[in-house]
């Protein structure tokens, strides 16, 4: 069952992220640190600064899913209709990426 956890501090954080099964995140500081703790994770990525803080990871337990679009590397100023770079990633690649982490052992 998947839950939706709130913290209120960052000690408490990784402490939720080391009993997870999984981590699924869009937000690169869970996922900063959901992988210098080597957890089950799967974030999804954006262009807007891709490759200057993610993706990275420890071990094949971590996979981030991207969609490369024409406005990549736009530092967050989309001129879009929409986060295409975000909402065009397909469904079938997550769940992929979910599996393949899960089974890891």
């Amino acid at each position: 069952a998947a839950a939706f956890v709130q913290t209120d501090s960052l000690l408490k954080l990784q402490d939720e992220l080391g009993k997870a099964r999984l981590v699924f995140t869009t937000e690169t500081g869970t996922a900063h640190i959901a992988c210098a703790l080597d957890c089950r994770m799967v974030a999804l990525l954006g262009g807007g600064n891709f490759g200057l803080f993610a993706p990275w990871s420890n071990s094949t337990r971590q996979q981030w899913v991207h969609n490369r679009t024409p406005c990549y590397h736009c530092n967050w100023y989309c001129n879009q209709d929409e986060v295409y770079c975000l909402t065009s990633i397909q469904k079938e690649r997550i769940f992929s990426a979910i599996d393949a982490v899960l089974g890891v052992p």
